[in-house]
Protein backbone atom coordinates (compact mmCIF):
# COMPACT_ATOMS: atom_id res chain seq x y z
CA UNK A 1 0.00 0.00 0.00
CA UNK A 2 1.48 3.07 -1.09
CA UNK A 3 0.13 6.45 0.30
CA UNK A 4 0.94 10.22 -0.87
CA UNK A 5 -0.40 12.80 1.54
CA UNK A 6 -0.98 16.48 -0.54
CA UNK A 7 -0.71 19.83 1.01
CA UNK A 8 0.48 23.21 -0.05
CA UNK A 9 3.56 23.50 2.10
CA UNK A 10 4.20 22.53 6.03
CA UNK A 11 3.74 25.57 7.62
CA UNK A 12 3.85 25.92 10.76
CA UNK A 13 0.32 25.53 12.41
CA UNK A 14 -2.30 23.22 13.67
CA UNK A 15 -3.12 21.05 10.56
CA UNK A 16 0.30 21.11 9.26
CA UNK A 17 1.63 19.86 13.26
CA UNK A 18 -1.64 16.97 12.44
CA UNK A 19 -0.20 16.45 8.87
CA UNK A 20 3.44 15.88 10.20
CA UNK A 21 2.57 13.88 13.17
CA UNK A 22 0.53 11.47 11.17
CA UNK A 23 3.03 10.68 8.37
CA UNK A 24 5.59 9.91 10.92
CA UNK A 25 3.43 7.86 12.77
CA UNK A 26 2.56 5.87 9.56
CA UNK A 27 6.11 5.36 9.11
CA UNK A 28 7.06 4.39 12.44
CA UNK A 29 4.17 1.41 11.72
CA UNK A 30 6.24 0.77 8.68
CA UNK A 31 3.82 1.92 6.34
CA UNK A 32 5.03 3.24 3.01
CA UNK A 33 4.14 7.23 2.91
CA UNK A 34 5.63 10.42 1.40
CA UNK A 35 4.13 13.61 0.94
CA UNK A 36 3.76 16.01 -2.29
CA UNK A 37 3.48 19.78 -1.38
CA UNK A 38 2.08 22.40 -4.31
CA UNK A 39 4.89 24.82 -3.09
CA UNK A 40 7.94 24.38 -0.96
CA UNK A 41 8.56 21.82 1.99
CA UNK A 42 8.06 24.31 4.36
CA UNK A 43 9.11 24.48 8.11
CA UNK A 44 7.32 21.61 9.80
CA UNK A 45 9.19 19.31 7.00
CA UNK A 46 12.07 19.32 8.78
CA UNK A 47 10.02 17.67 11.77
CA UNK A 48 9.46 14.71 9.33
CA UNK A 49 11.26 10.89 9.19
CA UNK A 50 14.22 11.95 6.46
CA UNK A 51 13.36 8.64 4.86
CA UNK A 52 10.26 10.31 3.98
CA UNK A 53 9.91 11.36 0.18
CA UNK A 54 9.33 14.84 -0.29
CA UNK A 55 7.94 16.18 -4.07
CA UNK A 56 8.42 19.72 -4.15
CA UNK A 57 6.03 21.43 -7.27
CA UNK A 58 7.06 24.96 -6.67
CA UNK A 59 3.58 25.85 -8.41
CA UNK A 60 4.22 29.36 -9.66
CA UNK A 61 0.72 29.81 -11.36
CA UNK A 62 -3.22 27.87 -10.80
CA UNK A 63 -3.48 27.70 -13.60
CA UNK A 64 0.16 25.92 -14.80
CA UNK A 65 -1.02 23.09 -17.14
CA UNK A 66 2.58 21.53 -16.33
CA UNK A 67 2.14 21.09 -12.67
CA UNK A 68 -0.64 19.78 -13.45
CA UNK A 69 0.64 17.28 -15.49
CA UNK A 70 3.66 16.28 -13.14
CA UNK A 71 1.45 15.74 -10.05
CA UNK A 72 -0.22 13.35 -12.15
CA UNK A 73 2.53 11.56 -13.17
CA UNK A 74 3.43 11.25 -9.54
CA UNK A 75 0.07 10.60 -7.83
CA UNK A 76 -1.02 7.87 -10.72
CA UNK A 77 2.17 5.73 -8.77
CA UNK A 78 0.46 5.89 -5.34
CA UNK A 79 -2.92 3.92 -4.35
CA UNK A 80 -3.86 6.21 -2.28
CA UNK A 81 -3.81 9.85 -2.53
CA UNK A 82 -4.62 11.63 0.85
CA UNK A 83 -5.48 15.14 0.46
CA UNK A 84 -5.33 18.23 2.90
CA UNK A 85 -7.41 21.67 3.35
CA UNK A 86 -9.84 22.39 1.09
CA UNK A 87 -8.32 24.33 -1.08
CA UNK A 88 -5.46 21.96 -1.57
CA UNK A 89 -8.33 19.29 -2.40
CA UNK A 90 -10.07 21.68 -5.01
CA UNK A 91 -6.71 22.67 -6.73
CA UNK A 92 -6.23 18.46 -7.25
CA UNK A 93 -10.07 17.61 -8.08
CA UNK A 94 -9.49 19.70 -10.99
CA UNK A 95 -6.11 18.72 -12.33
CA UNK A 96 -7.49 15.63 -12.29
CA UNK A 97 -10.09 16.32 -14.17
CA UNK A 98 -7.65 17.67 -16.31
CA UNK A 99 -4.97 14.67 -16.14
CA UNK A 100 -6.89 11.78 -14.95
CA UNK A 101 -5.23 9.23 -12.38
CA UNK A 102 -7.51 5.89 -10.77
CA UNK A 103 -5.25 6.33 -7.49
CA UNK A 104 -8.26 6.22 -4.36
CA UNK A 105 -8.97 10.07 -3.04
CA UNK A 106 -8.87 11.08 0.81
CA UNK A 107 -9.72 13.90 1.80
CA UNK A 108 -9.05 14.96 5.31
CA UNK A 109 -10.55 18.20 6.46
CA UNK A 110 -9.15 20.43 8.68
CA UNK A 111 -11.22 23.53 7.94
CA UNK A 112 -13.84 25.03 10.43
CA UNK A 113 -15.60 27.84 7.80
CA UNK A 114 -18.79 26.43 6.98
CA UNK A 115 -20.18 29.40 4.89
CA UNK A 116 -22.35 28.96 2.18
CA UNK A 117 -19.81 30.56 -0.60
CA UNK A 118 -18.78 29.63 -4.15
CA UNK A 119 -15.82 27.95 -3.16
CA UNK A 120 -17.57 25.57 -0.19
CA UNK A 121 -20.28 24.77 -3.34
CA UNK A 122 -17.40 23.51 -5.73
CA UNK A 123 -16.23 22.15 -2.42
CA UNK A 124 -19.39 19.96 -2.31
CA UNK A 125 -19.22 19.52 -5.82
CA UNK A 126 -16.26 17.51 -5.74
CA UNK A 127 -16.57 16.01 -2.31
CA UNK A 128 -19.22 13.81 -3.90
CA UNK A 129 -16.37 12.17 -5.93
CA UNK A 130 -13.74 11.19 -2.77
CA UNK A 131 -13.18 7.69 -1.69
CA UNK A 132 -13.23 8.78 1.61
CA UNK A 133 -14.17 11.99 3.69
CA UNK A 134 -12.08 11.95 7.15
CA UNK A 135 -13.70 14.93 9.37
CA UNK A 136 -11.99 15.81 12.45
CA UNK A 137 -15.06 17.06 14.48
CA UNK A 138 -18.21 16.99 15.24
CA UNK A 139 -19.87 20.08 13.69
CA UNK A 140 -18.15 19.28 10.70
CA UNK A 141 -19.86 15.81 10.49
CA UNK A 142 -23.52 17.76 11.02
CA UNK A 143 -21.81 20.26 8.04
CA UNK A 144 -20.48 17.84 5.71
CA UNK A 145 -24.20 15.51 6.45
CA UNK A 146 -26.56 18.80 6.18
CA UNK A 147 -24.45 20.76 3.39
CA UNK A 148 -22.59 18.21 1.16
CA UNK A 149 -25.13 15.72 1.73
CA UNK A 150 -22.51 12.90 1.50
CA UNK A 151 -23.00 8.99 1.41
CA UNK A 152 -22.71 8.12 5.56
CA UNK A 153 -20.45 5.13 4.85
CA UNK A 154 -17.86 7.51 3.28
CA UNK A 155 -17.70 10.00 5.80
CA UNK A 156 -15.55 9.10 9.18
CA UNK A 157 -14.83 11.04 12.12
CA UNK A 158 -11.34 10.61 13.18
CA UNK A 159 -10.34 13.87 16.15
CA UNK A 160 -6.90 15.00 15.85
CA UNK A 161 -4.02 13.57 18.13
CA UNK A 162 -0.60 14.49 18.31
CA UNK A 163 3.10 12.87 18.71
CA UNK A 164 4.69 13.49 21.96
CA UNK A 165 8.39 14.51 22.00
CA UNK A 166 9.53 14.91 25.59
CA UNK A 167 9.08 12.84 28.97
CA UNK A 168 7.30 14.58 31.94
CA UNK A 169 8.03 17.10 33.61
CA UNK A 170 6.51 18.95 36.10
CA UNK A 171 7.11 22.95 37.26
CA UNK A 172 5.96 24.34 40.56
CA UNK A 173 7.09 28.19 40.47
CA UNK A 174 4.71 29.18 44.07
CA UNK A 175 1.65 31.00 44.27
CA UNK A 176 3.20 34.42 43.11
CA UNK A 177 4.92 33.31 40.23
CA UNK A 178 2.47 32.47 37.60
CA UNK A 179 3.48 31.24 34.25
CA UNK A 180 1.00 31.72 31.47
CA UNK A 181 1.70 30.54 27.55
CA UNK A 182 -1.01 31.59 24.72
CA UNK A 183 -0.09 29.29 21.70
CA UNK A 184 -1.58 30.67 18.96
CA UNK A 185 -1.18 31.69 15.36
CA UNK A 186 -2.02 35.71 14.87
CA UNK A 187 -5.57 35.60 13.22
CA UNK A 188 -8.17 37.94 14.13
CA UNK A 189 -10.81 34.72 15.47
CA UNK A 190 -8.06 34.26 17.73
CA UNK A 191 -9.40 36.71 19.87
CA UNK A 192 -5.15 37.18 21.58
CA UNK A 193 -6.54 41.05 22.32
CA UNK A 194 -8.84 39.52 25.00
CA UNK A 195 -5.92 37.84 26.48
CA UNK A 196 -3.75 40.76 26.17
CA UNK A 197 -6.66 42.64 28.64
CA UNK A 198 -6.73 39.81 30.86
CA UNK A 199 -3.43 39.72 31.50
CA UNK A 200 -3.40 43.29 33.11
CA UNK A 201 -5.91 42.69 35.12
CA UNK A 202 -4.35 39.56 36.52
CA UNK A 203 -1.27 41.44 37.27
CA UNK A 204 -3.18 42.43 40.25
CA UNK A 205 -3.12 39.21 41.96
CA UNK A 206 -0.25 37.96 40.45
CA UNK A 207 1.99 41.06 40.11
CA UNK A 208 5.17 38.41 39.24
CA UNK A 209 3.48 36.80 36.70
CA UNK A 210 4.77 36.14 33.00
CA UNK A 211 2.80 35.46 30.07
CA UNK A 212 4.24 34.52 26.79
CA UNK A 213 2.65 34.46 23.24
CA UNK A 214 3.72 32.00 20.10
CA UNK A 215 2.74 32.03 17.17
CA UNK A 216 3.33 33.10 13.49
CA UNK A 217 2.20 36.10 12.13
CA UNK A 218 0.00 35.20 9.64
CA UNK A 219 -2.40 38.14 9.51
CA UNK A 220 0.40 41.33 10.05
CA UNK A 221 -2.19 43.87 10.71
CA UNK A 222 -3.49 42.04 13.47
CA UNK A 223 0.23 40.88 14.92
CA UNK A 224 1.07 44.75 14.98
CA UNK A 225 -2.25 45.88 16.42
CA UNK A 226 -1.35 42.97 19.25
CA UNK A 227 1.71 44.78 19.71
CA UNK A 228 0.30 48.13 19.94
CA UNK A 229 -2.30 47.08 22.61
CA UNK A 230 0.80 44.87 24.68
CA UNK A 231 2.53 48.67 24.47
CA UNK A 232 -0.61 50.88 25.37
CA UNK A 233 -1.56 49.02 28.02
CA UNK A 234 2.06 49.34 29.25
CA UNK A 235 2.67 45.12 29.68
CA UNK A 236 5.70 44.98 28.08
CA UNK A 237 7.89 44.00 30.95
CA UNK A 238 5.00 41.05 31.92
CA UNK A 239 4.63 40.04 27.62
CA UNK A 240 6.51 38.79 25.54
CA UNK A 241 5.44 37.39 22.11
CA UNK A 242 7.46 34.63 20.44
CA UNK A 243 7.05 33.89 16.70
CA UNK A 244 10.45 31.97 15.62
CA UNK A 245 9.39 28.72 18.07
CA UNK A 246 7.97 25.66 15.83
CA UNK A 247 8.90 23.25 18.63
CA UNK A 248 6.41 23.84 21.15
CA UNK A 249 6.39 20.62 23.02
CA UNK A 250 10.40 21.57 24.61
CA UNK A 251 8.42 24.78 26.23
CA UNK A 252 5.98 23.93 27.72
CA UNK A 253 6.93 22.74 31.14
CA UNK A 254 8.07 26.00 31.62
CA UNK A 255 4.70 27.14 32.65
CA UNK A 256 1.72 26.25 35.42
CA UNK A 257 -1.13 27.48 33.04
CA UNK A 258 -1.78 27.61 29.20
CA UNK A 259 -4.90 30.18 27.70
CA UNK A 260 -7.22 29.68 23.82
CA UNK A 261 -9.02 32.74 23.71
CA UNK A 262 -10.24 31.44 19.91
CA UNK A 263 -14.19 31.85 19.30
CA UNK A 264 -13.90 29.33 17.00
CA UNK A 265 -12.14 26.36 16.32
CA UNK A 266 -12.76 22.51 15.18
CA UNK A 267 -9.73 21.07 17.39
CA UNK A 268 -7.71 22.52 18.92
CA UNK A 269 -4.73 20.54 18.89
CA UNK A 270 -2.51 22.60 20.81
CA UNK A 271 -4.46 21.83 23.97
CA UNK A 272 -4.13 17.86 23.28
CA UNK A 273 -0.38 19.06 23.72
CA UNK A 274 -1.39 21.02 27.02
CA UNK A 275 -2.80 17.80 28.38
CA UNK A 276 0.09 15.40 27.19
CA UNK A 277 2.17 17.44 29.42
CA UNK A 278 -0.53 17.72 32.39
CA UNK A 279 -0.54 21.78 31.66
CA UNK A 280 -3.73 22.60 32.78
CA UNK A 281 -5.77 25.37 30.73
CA UNK A 282 -8.63 27.86 30.49
CA UNK A 283 -10.41 27.60 27.09
CA UNK A 284 -13.19 29.05 25.32
CA UNK A 285 -16.00 26.70 24.44
CA UNK A 286 -15.21 26.09 21.22
CA UNK A 287 -13.91 22.79 19.43
CA UNK A 288 -14.22 19.03 19.73
CA UNK A 289 -11.15 18.82 22.40
CA UNK A 290 -13.03 21.21 24.38
CA UNK A 291 -16.07 19.68 24.46
CA UNK A 292 -14.46 16.42 25.56
CA UNK A 293 -12.08 18.56 28.48
CA UNK A 294 -15.75 20.13 29.47
CA UNK A 295 -16.99 16.84 30.70
CA UNK A 296 -13.63 16.06 31.92
CA UNK A 297 -13.10 18.73 34.23
CA UNK A 298 -15.60 22.08 33.54
CA UNK A 299 -13.64 24.64 35.31
CA UNK A 300 -11.60 24.32 32.66
CA UNK A 301 -14.05 25.56 29.84
CA UNK A 302 -15.95 28.78 29.35
CA UNK A 303 -18.65 29.66 27.41
CA UNK A 304 -18.44 33.32 27.49
CA UNK A 305 -15.51 36.19 27.76
CA UNK A 306 -16.40 38.13 30.75
CA UNK A 307 -13.53 39.19 32.22
CA UNK A 308 -14.13 38.43 36.04
CA UNK A 309 -14.84 34.46 35.15
CA UNK A 310 -12.08 33.79 33.54
CA UNK A 311 -9.99 35.66 36.32
CA UNK A 312 -11.80 33.42 39.08
CA UNK A 313 -11.43 29.78 36.82
CA UNK A 314 -7.50 30.89 35.94
CA UNK A 315 -7.03 30.99 40.13
CA UNK A 316 -9.01 28.02 40.88
CA UNK A 317 -7.12 25.99 38.17
CA UNK A 318 -3.86 27.38 38.76
CA UNK A 319 -4.52 26.22 42.41
CA UNK A 320 -6.00 23.07 42.04
CA UNK A 321 -2.65 21.70 39.10
CA UNK A 322 -0.20 23.32 41.49
CA UNK A 323 0.21 19.59 42.36
CA UNK A 324 2.05 17.14 40.54
CA UNK A 325 -1.05 14.58 41.33
CA UNK A 326 -3.38 16.68 39.26
CA UNK A 327 -0.94 17.33 36.65
CA UNK A 328 -0.72 13.55 36.01
CA UNK A 329 -4.24 13.01 35.80
CA UNK A 330 -4.40 15.29 33.11
CA UNK A 331 -1.55 13.08 31.56
CA UNK A 332 -3.53 10.16 31.97
CA UNK A 333 -6.88 11.74 30.30
CA UNK A 334 -4.71 12.40 27.06
CA UNK A 335 -3.46 8.82 27.19
CA UNK A 336 -7.47 7.50 27.53
CA UNK A 337 -8.51 9.74 24.94
CA UNK A 338 -6.06 10.73 22.64
CA UNK A 339 -3.74 7.65 21.75
CA UNK A 340 -1.75 7.39 18.90
CA UNK A 341 -1.91 3.62 18.76
CA UNK A 342 -5.83 3.72 18.27
CA UNK A 343 -5.35 7.06 15.68
CA UNK A 344 -3.01 4.94 13.44
CA UNK A 345 -5.70 2.09 13.65
CA UNK A 346 -7.82 3.93 12.94
CA UNK A 347 -6.42 5.41 9.43
CA UNK A 348 -5.23 2.09 8.61
CA UNK A 349 -8.68 0.62 8.67
CA UNK A 350 -10.19 3.53 6.28
CA UNK A 351 -6.91 2.79 4.13
CA UNK A 352 -7.84 -0.91 3.50
CA UNK A 353 -11.51 -0.33 3.43
CA UNK A 354 -10.83 2.72 0.52
CA UNK A 355 -8.81 0.03 -1.18
CA UNK A 356 -11.29 -3.26 -0.74
CA UNK A 357 -14.07 -0.83 -1.86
Amino acid sequence: MKILHVVDKLNIGGAEKVIADLMNMQYIEGMNVDLLVLLDAGPLAKTLNPKIKIFEMHRESKFSLDTMKKMELIMTTYDIVHIHMRHVFRYVMVAKMIYPFNSKIIFHDHSSNFKIDWKNRLHKYFSKKVDQYILTSQEQSVWVDKFIGLNKNKMVLMENVILKKYNNCFMNTGINELRIILVSNFRRVKNIEFSIRLIRRLIQAYPNMRFDIYGVAVDKKYFHEICELKKKLDLDQYIDIITNQSDIQSVLCKYDLALHCSKHETGPLVLTEYLAYGLPFIAYRTGSVVERVFFYDKEMVIDNFEMERWVAKITNIYEKYNYKSERKKLIDFYKDVYSPKEYIKKCKKIYQTVLDS
